[in-house]
């Protein structure tokens, strides 16, 4: 693991970077850069016979607006895949809903803006588990693995 100066410079340098540069280095591994998008996408796989995992980037959500945006954005894509009849996975991330690890210890800007996200997160798994959709928390960390029992 790189050592903290490192990542905390690569990522004032990678926020400098304008998003169409980015969009074009992620594009191979980027399903569409809208829900719709990427739901077509995901069908064409499925037409194919491929199984498909889809996400939403951003993460470093630091307050409960970001999260609840995430939330929305999350529901609108079980929403979408479901109502066109699409099997595709979904992963989330936990750090897109406040929760972060480092060296090992769950840091957050707020425990509260934490307690928001797991509850945020909870909520989701339910949806997804009410649209058939497999959900699945990327493990960020080791450490987040009692943190993910606790969602799901």
């Amino acid at each position: 693991m790189p050592h903290p100066l490192v990542q905390q410079s690569l990522g004032a340098i990678l926020s400098l970077v304008p998003s169409s540069l980015f969009y074009l280095s992620a594009r191979p591994f980027t399903a569409g850069r809208s829900i719709e998008r990427a739901v077509a996408w995901a069908q064409s796989m499925q037409d194919r016979r491929f199984g498909t995992t889809l996400g939403l980037a951003g993460e470093d959500v630091r307050d409960t607006a970001q999260i609840a945006r995430a939330a929305i954005l999350y529901q609108l894509l079980f929403e979408t895949t479901a109502s066109l009849d699409v099997s595709a996975d979904v992963a989330v991330k936990l750090s897109h809903f406040g929760v972060f690890y480092r060296r090992g210890r769950s840091i957050a800007c707020d425990s509260l803006v934490q307690e928001y996200g797991i509850a945020k997160l909870q909520k989701l798994a339910l949806t997804a588990h009410a649209y058939r959709i497999r959900l699945w928390i990327d493990a960020e960390s080791l450490m987040s693995r009692e943190l993910t029992w606790k969602i799901v």
